[in-house]
């Protein structure tokens, strides 16, 4: 639960970064290319991490793993494509809002399973709400 916990906390910093960072000053005009350029946009510390850890792999159940993988693969997607240099400060800003997306889903699925670890929530409850929450991106 505490690798969890601070994954989430990495997960907050790159949405704090994120919006702070690039989507604001870009919508006030800023570069959004300079300003990517100078501090490129990166996945969450921990966060990656997690896929070859044994306590994850031990722990985390079957779907909520699939949702990590869902989260883990779209994300490092969004921050090569962001990092591209030839891309259109509107496809970025497109980019960065969808990172912002599945930064968050990442962050709900690892509250649930929290709670699931925590006996809070039942691991049927926890399968629908990750369904729930992953269905809520393709829609």
């Amino acid at each position: 639960m505490k690798l969890l916990t601070a994954t989430n906390l990495s997960i907050e910093s790159n949405e704090m970064r994120t919006q702070g960072m690039y989507l604001n000053p870009a919508k006030k005009g800023a570069d959004i290319n300079e300003l990517i350029q100078n501090a490129p946009v990166e996945m969450p510390k921990l966060y990656g991490e997690m896929e070859n850890n044994a306590l994850v792999s031990e722990h985390f159940s079957s779907n909520a793993f699939q949702a990590y993988i869902l989260c883990s693969d779209n994300m490092e997607t969004f921050v090569k494509n962001a990092n591209i240099s030839h891309v259109t400060a509107e496809r970025k800003m497109d980019v960065l809002n969808k990172y912002l997306k599945y930064l968050n889903l990442a962050k709900q699925i690892n509250i649930l399973e929290i709670n699931k670890l925590n006996g809070e929530i039942s691991q049927s409850k926890e399968d629908e709400e990750i369904k729930k929450l992953t269905q809520q991106l393709t829609n």
